[in-house]
């Protein structure tokens, strides 16, 4: 199975998975960075109607450092209210496998009304090639 169509089965894994989830996993793009030999891919879907009215992703970035992949997801509160959330980033490899499921944690985020933030993660292996964001209100 090529990259594209990899990525296409996420996505749509994904936006079915998370209809009974109260989260965002953002909105995706395939994206090959010119620097890079690796297909370097870029995931947020929006998953939850009310987070997402609460919510905007303005921007994804992601970056290698050698060896170890980086992104940053900036998001806007699209509302007056303050929003406690939590947030996790989840790595992916080459095979379209999770990279060390169940180890990360939660992080908790307030955004204030209208707030922008940045939020920023550093892959745990060389092996990631593909990230996704998961935000979701704090419980």
């Amino acid at each position: 199975m090529g990259p594209f169509r990899r990525g296409l089965v996420l996505l749509l894994l994904l936006a079915a998975a998370g209809c009974g989830t109260s989260g965002i996993v953002g909105q995706g793009a395939l994206r090959q960075e010119p620097d890079s030999e690796i297909p370097i891919y870029k995931r947020v879907v929006v998953n939850n109607t009310s987070l997402g009215r609460d919510i905007a992703v303005t921007d994804t970035r992601v970056a290698q450092t050698g060896d170890i992949l980086q992104a940053a997801v900036t998001i806007e509160s699209k509302t007056g209210s303050t929003l406690a959330l939590q947030y996790k980033f989840v790595w992916i490899d080459a095979k379209g496998f999770e990279i060390d499921p169940g180890t990360g944690s939660w992080k908790p985020l307030t955004i204030y009304g209208r707030e922008t933030r940045q939020l920023q993660g550093v892959a745990p292996r060389p092996a990631a090639i593909e990230f996704m964001l998961k935000i979701r209100r704090d419980q």
